[in-house]
């Protein structure tokens, strides 16, 4: 567990993870569980769990077995249809989904990097992406290119019966639309 909340520690990830703490806390769902995935940001580790954090995924995942549980992480776990991009996807996601898979209580998994948005199922869990609050990336591309889409943001609603809502909001008008 020490392993898992070792980027806590960084300032910035500790204001981000409190107010994610602090907006659960607010809905007054104790049925609700956030499991937040840091990863190593260079060298061999980069873009991997690895032995220790999906080891502490696994316990987390156990100690709230009876708690609807949403996991929220960088890199994206399933291919997003884009050469380039999926070269740069979750390097153990096979086990990874092999935790999420032994584990009914997770509803979804969100994660960001790809800077467009996802909304499908894998295996009854929800699996999400997230606009990025800059720059879009072209969806479906062999190669990087931007998207001509405005920066946005995923809202995500999370009830106490395990349901989830989410959308997405397009900001417009912010003259920072990529050429």
């Amino acid at each position: 567990m020490r392993e898992l909340l070792r980027p806590v520690r960084n300032p910035v990830y500790r204001r981000l993870f409190s107010a994610q703490v602090i907006a659960l806390i607010g809905t007054g769902l104790s049925t609700v569980a956030l499991a937040l995935l840091a990863f190593d940001l260079a060298g061999e580790d980069a873009g991997g769990l690895g032995p220790a954090r999906l080891n502490g995924l696994r316990q987390a995942l156990a100690v709230h077995s009876g708690q609807h549980v949403l996991v929220a992480m960088h890199h994206h776990p399933l291919p997003m249809g884009s050469r380039w991009l999926d070269g740069v996807a979750l390097r153990d996601a096979t086990e990874f989904w092999q935790i999420i898979d032994r584990h009914p209580n997770v509803r979804a998994v969100v994660c960001g990097h790809v800077h467009q948005e996802v909304d499908r199922e894998r295996n009854q869990v929800r699996f999400l992406s997230t606009p990025s609050t800059c720059a879009q990336f072209l969806p479906g591309n062999e190669f990087f290119a931007l998207d001509t889409r405005p920066p946005g943001l995923r809202w995500i609603e999370l009830f106490a019966d395990g349901r989830i809502q989410s959308e997405v909001a397009w900001v417009t008008g912010t003259g920072s639309t990529p050429q």
